[in-house]
């Protein structure tokens, strides 16, 4: 009977080890990984553990019981993650691009945190969320930057929204009473971007919130400031864009010239523009619907400040300011700007579905054969017993 206990318990010890994961580098100390679980609770973290990036085999994130105060850009970028626990921080704020391109979440914790407002920009791409766990924070449930969750709510399949409202009555029967959004509303993030002129490039941000359920397009057009097209920066081949269904911000890049002139900064203007469709309303200006680019002189040694956005621009005083126009065979191309989110593929760790399924087999195997010697031995005991009576 010993040596059965001991084979069981050496199976037990194979399979917990088998059942653990590494951690990926970078995981704060105290962290644990196992069963497809990535646990760091209780650890007073007062950042995002900055191997979270790595996290492509892990079906659960818990970050809960810690000291984060914020949820902050790309944060959980394109993991294939399924579950993620942020209850019972100090968490304020969800930042743009906070929950980005998720296409396997169905579960956010968000529960004993500081939370009044959910900025639409926060949840991008989440194809799959059927549960946001709200209970305990102060959710401002007047503030039309939560109506979004009414449209989540209905298209959702089964969806869960939990928490009350800072002033009185629950979330959900809040926004009842609110009215649903009639389009989806664009704006650039900010009014102002800027970029040195010797990074090749400038990034600005497009967020749509409101109706985020269907697929949009919208245009992007550049104006010449005191930076001229074509001298400074480049006019994107294809100014049109698309907003996939469920996607609520897209980065949109605009490429710079640079020269090795000492000159001061210079700007230009990128202006959306909404498609029409016949009378479908497919989408309105937001607050910041043009956007000012500062390219920043990186051939002086002393920046000056920026300057002023000319509203009007002559192509002809343009050209006499900046010399003979550039060559147009060796003028700088872009490719489309517009790359649609690709969606995760969970990765499948074979050995962890197959070796616990053999282990288990084997424990039964020996289970059985062991009732069965038991088995014998008392029949041929009682068969000895049997004919010695006869004798």
């Amino acid at each position: 009977m010993r040596w059965f206990i001991y084979l069981v318990t050496l199976l037990l010890v194979i399979f917990h080890l088998v059942s653990s994961q590494e951690c990926p580098s970078g995981t704060p100390d105290g962290c644990r990984c196992q069963n497809r679980v990535f646990n760091c609770s209780g650890l007073g973290l007062n950042n995002m553990p900055t191997s979270l990036s790595s996290l492509s085999n892990f079906d659960v994130i818990d970050l809960s019981n810690n000291d984060l105060v914020n949820v902050p850009l790309g944060a959980f970028q394109n993991l294939p993650v399924q579950r993620i626990i942020l209850k019972n921080n100090a968490i304020t704020e969800i930042r743009p691009g906070g929950f980005d391109n998720l296409n396997l979440l169905t579960s956010i914790n968000l529960e004993m945190n500081g939370l009044s407002i959910l900025e639409q920009t926060g949840f991008n791409l989440l194809t799959s969320l059927t549960e946001l766990l709200l209970a305990g924070n102060p959710v401002d449930c007047s503030n039309d930057a939560n109506a979004w969750l009414k449209s989540w709510m209905v298209t959702a399949d089964s969806s869960v929204l939990t928490g009350d409202c800072s002033s009185t009555g629950t979330i959900s029967d809040a926004l009842d009473s609110v009215a649903e959004p009639s389009a989806a509303v664009f704006s650039f993030e900010k009014a102002e971007y800027s970029a040195l002129e010797s990074a090749g490039v400038a990034t600005v941000t497009v967020s749509r919130r409101g109706i985020v359920g269907t697929r949009v397009d919208f245009g992007v057009m550049v104006s010449d400031g005191v930076a001229v097209v074509n001298y400074d920066f480049v006019a994107p081949v294809d100014p049109r864009h698309t907003m996939l269904t469920g996607q609520t911000r897209m980065d949109l890049d605009i490429l710079l010239i640079d020269d090795a002139e000492m000159e001061i900064d210079e700007s230009f203007m990128v202006t959306i523009a909404i498609e029409a469709r016949g009378e479908a309303n497919m989408g309105t200006i937001g607050t910041y619907g043009t956007t000012i680019v500062i390219i920043l002189d990186n051939d002086s040694p002393v920046q000056t400040t920026s300057s002023p956005v000319a509203t009007t621009s002559n192509p002809e005083s343009s050209t006499q300011a900046k010399g003979e126009p550039t060559d147009p065979g060796m003028m700088m191309t872009t490719d489309d700007l517009n790359q649609s989110p690709q969606p995760n593929t969970k990765s499948v760790n074979v050995a962890a579905i197959v070796i616990p399924i053999v282990l288990i087999m084997v424990i039964i195997a020996v289970i059985a054969g062991y009732i069965w010697y038991r088995r014998t031995r008392t029949i041929n005991k009682e068969t000895t017993a049997g004919i010695y009576s006869v004798l």
